[in-house]
């Protein structure tokens, strides 16, 4: 059966055995894929945490679902970001969410790119307590569900339609609280100018259960990741 290459992020890692490893991965070419990795504890275990970019060889089987994994590389930094605490703990929540979120099996390479650029965007960031708002932000932008904008001076969130609103809607579900005029101000900032822009940890975290209860409402299935009280209390200490 003929090799191939591909480019992945890891999301989940599965002992298998004593040394080999089930890979969750998002992948350039195949979306949202599994892979058996023989030996992998052994040969680059360490290599392979939560939202690594690698590049895989790898072959597909007759007998199983699971194509089997020959080689790997890393891309970019690798794992450089695990020995910065809060990148870590950033890279963790990026990973849960979209772990909880992503899950087409199809290939997205405007999304795939997208993740190695947050990936990237991490790694060289030196403002980072908004960075994962504006990680939510976009990445609901990127999944065709991001809210349409109704009034700049909107401070209530229409769950149900999707709209940013200045009044209650009707009859829908909605959340209303001033910290959302600052996600219409962030609608038309750069990714630079929110990373230096300066808000409240109060407000930050509002603004990032509001995301993680929109994408609730709109993707099956999703609910807040479990690092979320761990970022939180990472970046109200930093």
């Amino acid at each position: 059966m003929p090799k191939y290459t591909d480019q992945a992020i890891v999301l989940k890692r599965i002992p298998y055995s004593e040394t080999s490893l089930i890979l969750d991965m998002y992948t350039a070419s195949f979306g949202r894929k599994s892979f058996l990795f023989q030996g992998g504890k052994k040969k680059k275990g360490n290599m392979l945490q939560p939202f690594t970019p690698i590049g895989i060889e790898a072959y597909s089987r007759s007998d199983s679902a699971l194509d089997k994994i020959t080689a790997i590389e890393w891309l970019g930094n690798g794992t450089q970001l695990y020995g910065n605490p809060i990148k870590a703990s950033i890279l963790f929540f990026v990973n849960d969410v979209v772990a909880a979120s992503l899950k087409e099996e199809s290939s997205d390479d405007k999304m795939f790119q997208f993740l190695l650029e947050v990936h990237h965007l991490l790694g060289t960031a030196t403002k980072l307590t908004n960075f994962p708002i504006w990680f939510l932000q976009t990445y609901v932008e990127q999944l065709g569900i991001h809210p349409n904008l109704i009034s700049m001076d909107a401070d209530v969130l229409d769950l149900q339609e999707g709209e940013l609103l200045s009044t209650v809607p009707f009859g829908h579900q909605y959340i209303k609280n001033d910290a959302i005029k600052i996600i219409c101000r962030w609608s038309e900032l750069s990714h630079s100018a929110i990373l230096n822009d300066k808000i409240s940890k109060t407000e930050r975290a509002i603004i990032m259960d509001v995301w993680l209860q929109y994408m609730a409402h709109h993707i099956n299935g999703f609910s807040k990741p479990k690092s979320l009280s761990v970022i939180q209390t990472v970046l109200s200490e930093s």
